[in-house]
């Protein structure tokens, strides 16, 4: 529940109506819930790999969207230069702003208190488990 209210505080202060999600499963539904009518939902990927369920009334009554991207279709029309070009300014990007959090690193054996750690703050950060 906690999760769900800093979205939706973060989301509506922002105006933030592009919602990307990467886990899928619930935690769909949470972020279309949480998010401004009129928002998107872009689902990227299916981490959880359970289903997305979404209440039909956001999309009727919230006039909300939920839509797919798969790369590999995105890129299929496009030409060798534009592929270049948008390589180099992701790269640009990811020197400079797509920073990535880590909370906390754990070992393979840690994986209950890790699992645990992110559950109980996951807009904290990333929490990595590492092999040993």
């Amino acid at each position: 529940a906690d999760f769900a209210n800093q979205v939706k505080e973060k989301t509506h202060s922002l105006n933030a109506t592009l919602i990307l999600d990467a886990i899928g499963g619930e935690q769909s539904s949470t972020l279309i819930e949480s998010a401004p009518n009129g928002s998107t939902l872009m689902v990227y990927a299916m981490l959880s790999e359970k289903p997305c369920i979404i209440n039909p009334r956001l999309i009727l009554q919230e006039k909300k969207k939920v839509e797919g991207f798969y790369l590999a279709h995105w890129t299929s029309n496009k030409k060798i230069w534009q592929m270049l070009s948008y390589t180099k300014k992701v790269q640009s990007l990811v020197s400079k702003e797509l920073k990535s959090t880590v909370q906390k690193k754990f070992s393979l054996e840690e994986i209950n208190e890790a699992i645990d750690l992110y559950k109980s703050n996951m807009s904290k950060g990333k929490v990595l488990i590492l092999p040993n």
